[in-house]
Protein backbone atom coordinates (compact mmCIF):
# COMPACT_ATOMS: atom_id res chain seq x y z
CA UNK A 1 0.00 0.00 0.00
CA UNK A 2 3.10 2.19 0.94
CA UNK A 3 4.76 1.39 -2.18
CA UNK A 4 1.13 1.75 -4.23
CA UNK A 5 0.57 5.66 -2.70
CA UNK A 6 4.46 6.55 -3.24
CA UNK A 7 3.77 5.76 -7.03
CA UNK A 8 0.93 7.72 -7.15
CA UNK A 9 2.25 10.72 -5.35
CA UNK A 10 4.84 10.88 -7.69
CA UNK A 11 2.69 10.48 -10.81
CA UNK A 12 0.64 13.65 -9.59
CA UNK A 13 4.04 15.72 -9.52
CA UNK A 14 5.25 14.72 -12.72
CA UNK A 15 1.35 16.12 -14.05
CA UNK A 16 2.21 19.22 -11.98
CA UNK A 17 5.56 19.69 -13.85
CA UNK A 18 4.09 18.81 -17.16
CA UNK A 19 1.19 21.22 -16.25
CA UNK A 20 3.41 24.24 -15.44
CA UNK A 21 5.53 23.32 -18.36
CA UNK A 22 2.72 23.91 -20.20
CA UNK A 23 1.85 26.90 -18.92
CA UNK A 24 4.86 28.28 -18.99
CA UNK A 25 5.55 27.46 -22.73
CA UNK A 26 2.16 29.42 -23.60
CA UNK A 27 3.00 32.44 -21.17
CA UNK A 28 6.26 32.84 -22.71
CA UNK A 29 5.05 31.99 -26.09
CA UNK A 30 2.30 35.47 -25.50
CA UNK A 31 4.82 37.55 -24.02
CA UNK A 32 7.47 37.06 -26.45
CA UNK A 33 8.75 40.52 -27.96
CA UNK A 34 7.48 39.61 -30.93
CA UNK A 35 4.46 38.78 -30.21
CA UNK A 36 3.25 41.64 -28.05
CA UNK A 37 5.17 43.98 -31.00
CA UNK A 38 2.64 42.59 -34.03
CA UNK A 39 -0.32 42.52 -31.41
CA UNK A 40 0.50 46.64 -30.39
CA UNK A 41 1.03 46.96 -34.02
CA UNK A 42 -2.68 45.86 -35.31
CA UNK A 43 -3.78 47.41 -32.59
CA UNK A 44 -2.49 50.93 -33.44
CA UNK A 45 -3.88 51.17 -36.37
CA UNK A 46 -7.05 49.52 -35.49
CA UNK A 47 -7.60 52.69 -33.00
CA UNK A 48 -7.46 55.44 -35.59
CA UNK A 49 -9.38 52.93 -38.78
CA UNK A 50 -11.45 50.88 -36.66
CA UNK A 51 -11.96 51.87 -32.89
CA UNK A 52 -15.38 49.45 -32.60
CA UNK A 53 -12.92 46.22 -33.72
CA UNK A 54 -10.08 47.86 -31.70
CA UNK A 55 -12.04 47.54 -28.49
CA UNK A 56 -13.27 43.88 -29.46
CA UNK A 57 -9.53 43.45 -29.60
CA UNK A 58 -8.32 44.47 -26.50
CA UNK A 59 -11.35 42.74 -25.26
CA UNK A 60 -9.89 39.14 -26.53
CA UNK A 61 -6.30 40.27 -25.98
CA UNK A 62 -7.68 41.08 -21.92
CA UNK A 63 -9.45 37.18 -22.46
CA UNK A 64 -6.49 35.28 -23.31
CA UNK A 65 -4.26 36.34 -20.87
CA UNK A 66 -6.80 35.87 -18.15
CA UNK A 67 -7.02 32.27 -19.56
CA UNK A 68 -3.54 31.93 -19.65
CA UNK A 69 -2.83 33.03 -15.93
CA UNK A 70 -5.76 30.91 -14.79
CA UNK A 71 -4.59 28.12 -16.26
CA UNK A 72 -2.14 26.96 -13.67
CA UNK A 73 -4.30 26.00 -11.38
CA UNK A 74 -5.82 22.67 -12.99
CA UNK A 75 -4.77 19.99 -14.93
CA UNK A 76 -7.93 19.75 -16.98
CA UNK A 77 -10.65 22.39 -18.59
CA UNK A 78 -13.84 21.10 -19.60
CA UNK A 79 -14.12 21.36 -23.87
CA UNK A 80 -16.34 24.38 -23.45
CA UNK A 81 -13.63 26.26 -21.66
CA UNK A 82 -11.17 25.51 -24.07
CA UNK A 83 -13.17 26.27 -27.36
CA UNK A 84 -14.33 29.62 -25.70
CA UNK A 85 -10.25 30.16 -25.48
CA UNK A 86 -9.21 29.40 -28.89
CA UNK A 87 -12.22 31.65 -30.30
CA UNK A 88 -10.50 34.81 -28.63
CA UNK A 89 -7.03 33.06 -29.27
CA UNK A 90 -8.11 32.66 -33.05
CA UNK A 91 -9.56 36.02 -32.97
CA UNK A 92 -6.18 38.28 -32.31
CA UNK A 93 -4.88 35.69 -35.07
CA UNK A 94 -7.77 36.66 -37.54
CA UNK A 95 -7.33 40.55 -36.73
CA UNK A 96 -3.27 39.81 -37.79
CA UNK A 97 -3.60 37.75 -40.81
CA UNK A 98 -7.21 38.74 -42.06
CA UNK A 99 -8.27 35.70 -44.99
CA UNK A 100 -4.86 34.20 -44.72
CA UNK A 101 -5.98 31.96 -41.83
CA UNK A 102 -9.61 30.65 -41.09
CA UNK A 103 -10.73 28.27 -38.28
CA UNK A 104 -14.29 26.05 -38.33
CA UNK A 105 -15.25 24.47 -35.29
CA UNK A 106 -17.94 21.69 -35.05
CA UNK A 107 -18.04 20.26 -31.65
CA UNK A 108 -21.55 19.45 -30.13
CA UNK A 109 -22.58 20.83 -27.10
CA UNK A 110 -22.84 17.61 -25.93
CA UNK A 111 -19.02 17.23 -25.43
CA UNK A 112 -18.34 20.95 -23.11
CA UNK A 113 -18.49 19.84 -19.79
CA UNK A 114 -16.15 16.92 -20.88
CA UNK A 115 -12.45 17.53 -20.10
CA UNK A 116 -9.44 17.84 -21.92
CA UNK A 117 -5.67 19.06 -20.30
CA UNK A 118 -5.18 22.90 -20.09
CA UNK A 119 -4.31 24.60 -23.35
CA UNK A 120 -4.54 21.44 -25.26
CA UNK A 121 -6.06 23.45 -28.48
CA UNK A 122 -3.81 26.62 -28.23
CA UNK A 123 -0.84 24.29 -28.40
CA UNK A 124 -1.47 22.81 -31.37
CA UNK A 125 -3.37 26.01 -32.85
CA UNK A 126 -0.36 27.62 -32.22
CA UNK A 127 2.37 25.08 -33.92
CA UNK A 128 0.10 25.37 -36.92
CA UNK A 129 0.30 29.11 -37.21
CA UNK A 130 4.02 28.96 -36.46
CA UNK A 131 4.84 26.33 -39.01
CA UNK A 132 3.06 27.04 -42.20
CA UNK A 133 3.06 29.73 -44.32
CA UNK A 134 -0.10 31.82 -44.23
CA UNK A 135 -1.38 34.47 -46.43
CA UNK A 136 -4.58 35.50 -48.53
CA UNK A 137 -3.22 33.37 -51.61
CA UNK A 138 -2.40 30.32 -48.99
CA UNK A 139 -4.96 30.31 -46.43
CA UNK A 140 -4.06 28.45 -43.28
CA UNK A 141 -7.30 26.34 -42.32
CA UNK A 142 -7.51 25.05 -39.24
CA UNK A 143 -10.82 22.55 -38.37
CA UNK A 144 -11.53 21.41 -35.18
CA UNK A 145 -14.01 18.89 -34.56
CA UNK A 146 -15.40 16.09 -32.19
CA UNK A 147 -15.94 12.75 -33.37
CA UNK A 148 -16.67 8.91 -31.95
CA UNK A 149 -13.95 6.33 -31.88
CA UNK A 150 -14.84 2.77 -30.87
CA UNK A 151 -13.65 1.26 -27.90
CA UNK A 152 -10.33 -1.69 -28.06
CA UNK A 153 -11.38 -4.68 -28.91
CA UNK A 154 -10.46 -6.78 -25.95
CA UNK A 155 -12.13 -3.99 -23.89
CA UNK A 156 -15.00 -4.75 -21.49
CA UNK A 157 -17.23 -1.84 -22.31
CA UNK A 158 -19.07 -1.38 -26.05
CA UNK A 159 -19.10 2.44 -24.92
CA UNK A 160 -18.06 4.52 -27.81
CA UNK A 161 -15.26 7.34 -26.76
CA UNK A 162 -15.39 11.30 -27.76
CA UNK A 163 -12.42 12.60 -29.08
CA UNK A 164 -11.38 16.56 -30.22
CA UNK A 165 -9.65 16.45 -33.33
CA UNK A 166 -7.35 19.77 -34.51
CA UNK A 167 -6.49 19.35 -38.71
CA UNK A 168 -5.07 21.90 -40.67
CA UNK A 169 -3.76 21.67 -44.30
CA UNK A 170 0.26 21.52 -44.63
CA UNK A 171 2.01 24.48 -46.11
CA UNK A 172 5.45 24.43 -44.05
CA UNK A 173 7.84 27.62 -44.54
CA UNK A 174 10.40 27.04 -46.65
CA UNK A 175 12.70 28.43 -43.34
CA UNK A 176 11.39 25.63 -40.49
CA UNK A 177 10.99 28.05 -37.25
CA UNK A 178 13.18 27.20 -34.50
CA UNK A 179 11.28 25.27 -32.23
CA UNK A 180 11.88 23.10 -29.50
CA UNK A 181 9.12 20.32 -29.68
CA UNK A 182 7.70 20.88 -26.24
CA UNK A 183 4.06 21.21 -27.33
CA UNK A 184 3.38 17.83 -28.70
CA UNK A 185 5.45 15.75 -26.53
CA UNK A 186 3.84 17.78 -23.52
CA UNK A 187 0.58 16.84 -24.21
CA UNK A 188 1.67 13.11 -25.24
CA UNK A 189 3.37 12.94 -21.69
CA UNK A 190 0.39 14.46 -19.66
CA UNK A 191 -2.09 12.02 -21.54
CA UNK A 192 -0.25 9.13 -20.44
CA UNK A 193 0.11 10.36 -16.49
CA UNK A 194 -3.61 10.75 -16.50
CA UNK A 195 -3.79 6.89 -18.25
CA UNK A 196 -5.45 7.96 -20.87
CA UNK A 197 -5.31 6.90 -24.40
CA UNK A 198 -5.70 7.61 -27.73
CA UNK A 199 -3.52 10.95 -28.49
CA UNK A 200 -2.52 10.61 -31.81
CA UNK A 201 -0.53 12.67 -34.09
CA UNK A 202 -0.73 12.11 -38.13
CA UNK A 203 1.00 13.82 -40.87
CA UNK A 204 0.23 12.46 -44.12
CA UNK A 205 2.14 15.14 -46.11
CA UNK A 206 -1.03 17.03 -46.88
CA UNK A 207 -2.42 17.30 -43.25
CA UNK A 208 -1.34 17.77 -39.62
CA UNK A 209 -3.97 16.13 -37.87
CA UNK A 210 -3.78 15.51 -33.71
CA UNK A 211 -6.27 13.26 -31.90
CA UNK A 212 -7.10 14.10 -28.19
CA UNK A 213 -9.15 11.58 -26.37
CA UNK A 214 -11.26 13.71 -23.82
Amino acid sequence: YFGKWKDALTETEQVEKLQLESQFQSLQSQLNPHFLFNSLNVLSSLITENPRRAEDFVDELSNVYRYLLRSNERELASVGEELRFIRSFFHLLETRHDTGVSMKINVGSENFDKKLPALALQILVENAVKHNEISPGKPLNIEIFSQQSAPPANSKTKDFNCQIVVHNNLQRKATRPQSNHIGLDNLRQRYELLGVKGFDVCDDGQFFTVTLPV
